[in-house]
């Protein structure tokens, strides 16, 4: 899912200065001025058109390493493809397992198969190489993530206001904010006072650009109410907590359901029909936790440790009619990671609204599955807790400026720690809502998946590999575990 970001900058200067910047910076699209992303940082022509999406004849679905530039690029240059992310481990194409398949050991067997069967990749790969000689980057998406810092065609206004001495403009963008093509305003325009502020709430990311008489400072400021305020305004927050409010009172309806692949009916009838007698799991107070008043989210958090024990003896029993026993051992990690892998799919059901975060309508029918999924994310987390003393259940009420406005994670369980760690407090049971419904949407016959959470790997041995990742974490070995999280994303 993608997370947008929030962006807003103020420009003034005398009517010259305006002037000139508006004729270097910006164009007209749908009435407003936005800033031309073209215009004030050129994308070098010898990049245009080379693209890393898409796929060569040795196979495979985007996104993997198998890309057609990527792998001209590899069987020309006689060594992995380096991105230029700087973070990222080259990987060989010679190491996937199609390529092993096939019977491709070396960079001549590699280059012989391309020539016989996908030249379009070696001539791709040479004007990948070419490009990259020519301005240090391979293809055009890289340069644009690298220069720009966010694609342009995912940018959306709310605002775009000039006259003769200010520019105003706010706008939405995926993922981060056009740093680089700020940094590129502020330095070709030294006479103007420029302020450009960016925030994307999901990751707590943030981005402050200001110039004064020809002086540039930038940093990196703390989420706070002023700040959220700033980019949004105040009235905007307001306009869009209402809508927040609104979506989360107006009536669930169920969506129809897509026609699933053949191969899953026989699971899925079984699952339904285990389903029928399943318990319902109902706090004291419904809605979402994060619009409640303290109290009330406390009594909800207590009533679901009240209930902890009687949840997992329910899933315990029900699991063992697919004869799955619900110990804390590996064997019962192995064979739960196939259980949900074989079932998980069904668990989750589509909906207008979000009956899994309110309990309204009840977890019934349709809807039984939801309570399978939070009786399954507290096992797991109970589980987490059995393997690293120092974590436990708590009510997760982190109240730092600026994240309790939408944070639907604020006042629910989790898995916290004694000691501060940044992964924690662990929202299982959002983690476990989603792989579900990550698993639902690829198990359709025609409708492609809209959903995907986490590289193919966790899909299919989702328990083992959270857990492992939590037990990482606990143990502030976070770099081990962003190592195997980027393995998992290779290997799918």
């Amino acid at each position: 899912m993608t997370n947008y970001c929030q962006n807003r900058l103020r420009i003034e200067g005398s009517p010259t200065e305006i002037e000139a910047f508006a004729r270097d910076c910006l164009s007209l699209h749908n009435g407003l001025h936005v800033l031309d992303f073209e215009k004030i940082l050129p994308t070098p022509p010898v990049l245009k058109g080379l693209y890393r999406h898409v796929v060569s004849k040795l196979g495979g679905e985007f996104p993997n390493r198998l890309s057609s530039g990527v792998v001209g690029i590899e069987a020309l240059a006689r060594k992995p493809w380096q991105p230029n992310d700087g973070i990222t481990q080259p990987w060989s194409v010679l190491d996937d397992a199609r390529v092993k398949e096939i019977g491709l050991k070396n960079y001549d067997d590699l280059e012989l198969w391309l020539r016989k069967n996908d030249p379009d990749s070696l001539e791709l790969g040479r004007k990948c190489l070419a490009a990259f000689e020519a301005c240090g980057y391979h293809f055009e998406g890289d340069w644009v993530d690298g220069k720009w810092g966010c694609n342009p065609d995912r940018v959306e206004h709310s605002e775009a206001n000039l006259t003769e001495t200010s520019y105003l403009a706010a706008f939405t963008s995926a993922w981060s904010p056009p740093e680089g093509i700020f940094r590129e305003i502020a330095r070709r325009h030294p006479g103007l006072t420029s302020r450009f502020a960016a925030l994307e709430e999901g990751n707590d990311y943030t981005f402050l650009l200001t110039t004064r008489n020809g002086t540039v400072s930038e940093e990196r400021p703390a989420v706070t109410d002023s700040f959220i305020d700033e980019l949004e305004g105040s009235g905007e927050v307001a306009s869009r907590l209402d809508r927040e409010r609104a979506y989360f009172e107006k009536p669930v309806t169920l969506k129809t359901q897509p026609l699933r692949h053949i191969r899953h009916w026989i699971r899925e009838a079984r699952l339904k029909r285990a389903l029928a007698t399943y318990p319902v799991y109902t706090p004291p107070h419904l809605g979402v936790e994060w619009m409640m008043p303290r109290r009330n989210a406390q009594e909800n958090f207590e009533f679901f440790l009240a209930q902890k024990a009687h949840r997992v003896d329910v899933l315990r029993r029900f699991l063992a009619r697919f004869g799955v026993q619900l110990v804390f051992t590996d064997e019962a990690k192995k064979a739960l990671d196939r259980w949900v892998a074989n079932y998980g799919a069904f668990l989750y059901i589509s909906e207008t609204g979000s009956s899994f975060l309110t309990h309204t309508p009840e977890w019934v029918g349709p809807r039984s599955g939801f309570n399978v999924i939070f009786d399954l994310a507290i096992f797991i987390g109970d589980f987490a807790v059995k393997e690293s003393p120092g974590l436990g259940w708590e009510m997760d009420a982190r109240s730092e400026r600026g994240r309790t406005r939408s944070d639907h994670g604020y006042q629910r369980p989790a898995i916290g720690s004694t000691t501060p760690l940044s992964f924690f407090p662990h929202d299982i049971i959002d983690e476990t809502y989603s792989i579900c419904h990550s698993l639902c949407e690829a198990s359709y016959m025609w409708e492609r998946s809209r959903f995907h959470y986490g590289p193919r790997p966790l899909a299919r041995h989702f328990v083992t590999k959270t857990l492992r990742r939590i037990y990482l974490c606990a143990r502030d070995d976070f770099e081990t575990a962003n190592n195997e999280r980027i393995q998992d994303s290779r290997a799918g």
